[in-house]
Protein backbone atom coordinates (compact mmCIF):
# COMPACT_ATOMS: atom_id res chain seq x y z
CA UNK A 1 0.00 0.00 0.00
CA UNK A 2 1.00 3.49 -0.91
CA UNK A 3 0.88 6.44 1.30
CA UNK A 4 1.56 9.91 0.52
CA UNK A 5 1.86 12.86 3.06
CA UNK A 6 2.83 16.42 2.34
CA UNK A 7 6.38 17.42 4.52
CA UNK A 8 4.70 20.18 6.09
CA UNK A 9 2.22 17.42 8.00
CA UNK A 10 4.66 14.85 9.25
CA UNK A 11 5.40 16.21 12.19
CA UNK A 12 1.86 17.17 13.18
CA UNK A 13 0.95 12.95 12.27
CA UNK A 14 3.33 11.87 14.49
CA UNK A 15 2.25 13.84 17.51
CA UNK A 16 -1.29 12.87 16.33
CA UNK A 17 -0.31 8.88 16.55
CA UNK A 18 1.62 9.04 19.74
CA UNK A 19 -1.32 10.75 21.60
CA UNK A 20 -3.87 7.63 20.48
CA UNK A 21 -4.57 5.43 23.53
CA UNK A 22 -3.92 2.37 21.85
CA UNK A 23 -3.20 -0.94 23.22
CA UNK A 24 -1.77 -4.48 22.15
CA UNK A 25 -1.14 -4.97 18.52
CA UNK A 26 -2.60 -1.74 17.36
CA UNK A 27 0.21 -0.24 19.79
CA UNK A 28 2.63 -1.83 17.97
CA UNK A 29 0.76 -0.79 14.53
CA UNK A 30 1.44 2.60 15.96
CA UNK A 31 4.80 2.37 16.73
CA UNK A 32 5.89 0.96 13.47
CA UNK A 33 4.19 3.39 11.42
CA UNK A 34 5.73 6.14 13.45
CA UNK A 35 8.87 5.14 13.01
CA UNK A 36 8.70 5.06 9.30
CA UNK A 37 7.51 8.49 9.38
CA UNK A 38 10.41 9.58 11.51
CA UNK A 39 13.02 8.74 8.60
CA UNK A 40 11.49 11.50 6.08
CA UNK A 41 10.83 13.90 8.69
CA UNK A 42 14.23 14.09 9.79
CA UNK A 43 15.16 14.34 5.78
CA UNK A 44 13.23 17.22 5.66
CA UNK A 45 14.60 19.07 8.79
CA UNK A 46 18.11 18.28 7.76
CA UNK A 47 17.56 19.74 3.82
CA UNK A 48 15.36 22.83 5.47
CA UNK A 49 18.51 23.51 7.84
CA UNK A 50 21.25 22.78 5.00
CA UNK A 51 19.05 25.82 2.66
CA UNK A 52 19.13 28.03 5.57
CA UNK A 53 22.93 27.04 6.05
CA UNK A 54 23.88 28.15 2.76
CA UNK A 55 21.03 30.54 1.54
CA UNK A 56 20.20 32.73 4.72
CA UNK A 57 21.81 36.05 5.17
CA UNK A 58 23.36 36.48 8.44
CA UNK A 59 23.75 39.18 11.55
CA UNK A 60 26.69 39.91 13.47
CA UNK A 61 26.14 37.05 15.98
CA UNK A 62 25.84 34.30 12.92
CA UNK A 63 21.94 34.21 13.68
CA UNK A 64 19.84 33.73 10.65
CA UNK A 65 18.41 37.08 9.74
CA UNK A 66 14.22 37.17 10.04
CA UNK A 67 12.41 38.91 6.74
CA UNK A 68 10.53 41.87 7.47
CA UNK A 69 7.16 40.14 7.83
CA UNK A 70 8.35 37.47 9.94
CA UNK A 71 7.36 34.43 8.12
CA UNK A 72 11.15 33.24 7.02
CA UNK A 73 14.23 34.45 7.22
CA UNK A 74 16.21 37.22 4.54
CA UNK A 75 18.27 35.65 1.35
CA UNK A 76 22.03 36.43 1.38
CA UNK A 77 22.66 38.88 -1.42
CA UNK A 78 24.01 37.02 -4.26
CA UNK A 79 22.20 33.73 -3.37
CA UNK A 80 18.99 34.99 -5.07
CA UNK A 81 19.52 32.97 -8.33
CA UNK A 82 20.45 29.99 -6.79
CA UNK A 83 17.49 29.92 -4.61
Amino acid sequence: MEFKLENKYLRDSIELMRNLPLSGYQSVARTRFVNVLLEPLQSYVDSKNEMIDEFVMRDANGEPVKSADGSGFKIASGKETEF
